[in-house]
């Protein structure tokens, strides 16, 4: 049986965004991309590497099938409602950011909310830009889904559909769930690691040294701290109150390592990484499941 190929509106032209692009084109799932981003730049590369057919304005780009708003946070949810005014009543409008309880009361005040359907692909790198893009990205990656109460279902099964040509794994949630969770799994993890480099690069001034010593568990935990501060902070500020709550019980643990240590507890400090330990079975057992 033939597939049908959806065209496909993109509004910002990074990583997550382009990613999409050449992942819905090796799949089939897409026929024509049209792109548009802020930066012009942005729209050369992603053009001249073939991973859009066109650049668009926003009338061209919401003519398409499916738009994806694929920008920062802090400025999605306008975006969202503009492409719901632009585009026809048979058009999917979906976002990617990594924040959703302020975006979808904000778009949720939109008379064709019911087109939206709120999506975060757990997956990434510390790359930004169109020549960041990733084949395969998505490939085993959790993808949330947050389609509103009153959702449309046939343009929900349409989205669900798109992220498994791609083979994402879909959840269902909701979106004080989703921030709370993601909070502790993901944004928690980019503030450790900007925060473990602050600390390297004030106490260790000498680059030579960082290089020569730095050994994998520095180069894996301080990975994230190349990740731009145009996307992270409209996150960090979005999910404030997520992060703050997760943070307190961060550093929590952190004066209990501190303490443990000061004070010469082995014992505690055996407790406290024989605790922490237990997460590999977590991680292993999601593993196997998805490898069955």
């Amino acid at each position: 049986m033939e597939q049908h190929h959806h065209d496909i509106g993109i509004i910002g032209l990074g990583l997550i965004g382009c990613s999409l692009a050449l992942g819905l084109r090796k799949s089939g799932f897409a026929g024509r991309i049209t792109g548009m981003d802020a930066n012009a730049e942005h729209e050369r590369e992603a053009l001249g590497a073939g991973l859009i057919d066109a650049v668009g304005d926003m009338k061209q780009v919401c003519g398409a099938e499916i738009i994806i708003v694929a920008t920062p946070v802090d400025v999605s949810a306008g975006i969202i409602k503009q492409a719901l005014d632009m585009s026809g009543e048979n058009a999917a409008v979906i976002d990617v950011g990594s924040t959703k309880n302020r975006v979808m009361q904000n778009a949720g005040e939109h008379p064709e909310h019911r087109r939206f359907i709120p999506t975060h692909p757990m997956a990434g790198t510390e790359n930004s830009g169109p020549l960041a893009a990733v084949e395969g990205l998505f490939r085993n990656r959790t993808v949330i889904l947050l389609p509103y109460p009153d959702g449309d279902k046939d343009k929900t099964a349409l989205i669900e559909a798109m992220y498994r040509s791609l083979g994402s794994e879909i959840v269902f949630m909701d979106p004080v769930k989703h921030d709370m969770s993601v909070a502790y799994v993901s944004h928690i993890s980019h503030i450790s690691s900007y925060a473990l480099a602050l600390t390297v690069l004030n106490k260790e001034r000498d680059e030579e040294n960082i290089t020569r010593l730095a050994a994998g568990g520095f180069d894996s935990t301080a990975r994230l701290a190349k990740s731009s501060a145009s996307m992270w902070e409209p996150i960090f500020l979005e999910n404030r109150t997520a992060i703050i709550d997760v943070l307190d019980e961060y550093i929590e643990n952190i004066i209990l390592f501190k303490h443990a240590i000061k004070s010469g507890n082995g014992q505690v400090i055996r407790t406290l990484i024989g605790q922490a330990n237990k997460v590999r079975e977590v991680l292993d057992k999601d593993k196997k499941n998805k490898e069955k």
